[in-house]
């Protein structure tokens, strides 16, 4: 019974361990500055055609381990979307909650990095856990007005 309970336990480390790396490499990723609404708008002002091709998502909250390992999850699948080339895809919008908490500067950061896996240019809306304690700030900073 302890010999089975062992590898159990070993089992579920593991496998935990193997989940988690794609968020550990996230993280150890250099931060490069991403463009701002502002910056990216202005790149849209050049789109031929009558419309915009866009895909929607919000509550990221990036910054917590187990809410970046999902959002990778989800950038993998946002980055295939084009691969039926029914119509162009010309940008991506975050409808809110960019951040986990309070709108951290580590947050920021982390959102960064993950934002710079887009194939598309991303726009961001501020939900609550970005205006949260003084957040705001940062969203301008890292993001710009919404």
């Amino acid at each position: 019974m302890k010999r089975a309970f062992r590898i159990l336990v070993i089992a579920i480390v593991a496998a935990s361990l193997y989940s988690l790396t794609p968020v550990a490499l996230l993280y150890l990723r250099k931060h490069v500055r991403q463009p701002t609404n502002s910056e990216t708008v202005e790149k849209l002002k050049s789109n031929k055609g009558g419309y915009f091709g866009f895909i929607v998502f919000g509550d990221n909250h990036a910054g917590f381990i187990f809410d970046d390992s999902a959002f990778l999850k989800l950038i993998r699948n946002m980055n295939r979307e084009d691969r039926f080339k029914k119509l162009p895809i010309d940008f991506v919008a975050n409808m809110g909650d960019v951040t986990f908490s309070k709108g951290l500067e580590s947050d920021y950061v982390t959102y960064d990095k993950l934002r710079s896996m887009i194939k598309w240019p991303v726009i961001s809306a501020m939900g609550n856990h970005d205006y949260q304690k003084g957040g705001w700030r940062n969203f301008n900073k890292y993001i710009g007005s919404s």
